[in-house]
């Protein structure tokens, strides 16, 4: 649950600071915090209350990682 915990901080700090003209240090530091993010998802163990929540999140900050390299 604490892993869940975190990336939910983690991803709501992220989304209110993300300028829409980030420069390129600005989408580095955003794609860092999103493998950081990605990777406290991923811990979150298979059977637990809060596993469905945590694939959701992670699947979401997967497609955002992507979407944000392409540019």
């Amino acid at each position: 649950m604490e892993a869940l915990e975190a990336a939910q901080r983690e991803i709501k700090s992220l989304l209110a600071s993300i300028p829409t003209d980030a420069h390129d240090g600005e989408r580095n530091r955003v794609l860092s915090q999103l493998q950081s993010i990605i990777h406290q998802l991923e811990k979150v163990q298979n059977g637990t209350t809060t596993y469905l929540k945590a694939q959701e999140l992670l699947l979401s900050a997967n497609n955002k990682l992507r979407q944000l390299q392409i540019k």
